[in-house]
């Protein structure tokens, strides 16, 4: 829940990271633990380390995005492609069936142009 609070609210979250980083630093700084002259160098490497984070976190949203655009657009091929297999399978039978139609016609033609021959024979 938190990864997709602060992936759909990033630059909130670099900002509040950056807060954080800033009041620990000065906290442990205050309590003497650190000397005056590594407090730059503590904060930036934390303020890194929280920037860097929030940028993986933001990229892999990004991606993930990404590939479920991807498979939406599989899925609508893969449909497309089953309408259209049964299109072809439909076009294939109406095909034979015209096919066949053509058949009986030209044998129809045939047995009229012979029976007229028979005719004109007699």
């Amino acid at each position: 829940m938190i990864y997709k609070l602060i992936s759909s609210h990033l630059d909130i979250a670099v900002a509040l990271a950056l807060i954080l980083t800033a009041v620990i630093v000065m906290m442990v700084h205050k309590m003497g633990f650190l000397p005056k002259k590594s407090l730059p160098f503590v904060a930036a490497g934390l303020a890194a380390m929280f920037g860097w984070s929030i940028f993986k976190a933001s990229r892999r949203n990004h991606f993930l995005k990404k590939l479920q655009e991807v498979g939406e657009k599989e899925r609508e091929l893969d449909r497309k492609k089953k309408e259209a297999d049964i299109a072809d399978a439909e076009l294939e039978t109406e095909l034979k069936k015209l096919a066949r139609c053509k058949e009986e016609y030209k044998r129809g033609v045939l047995e009229i142009d012979e029976k007229e021959k028979r005719r004109r024979a007699e």
